[in-house]
């Protein structure tokens, strides 16, 4: 019984850490796009 909670509490943390993962990933790649953007702006 236990080992089944145990089990599913570490599956939820993996979940959870995926969610932040995926978040901070997208917004690291928000924050590329826009200094690509300034790059080409400045090439111009």
């Amino acid at each position: 019984m236990i080992i089944e909670i145990l089990s599913l509490a570490a599956a939820l943390e993996w979940i959870a850490l995926g969610v932040l993962v995926f978040f901070e990933l997208r917004s690291q790649k928000r924050r590329l796009e826009e200094a690509i953007k300034e790059l080409e702006n400045a090439i111009r």
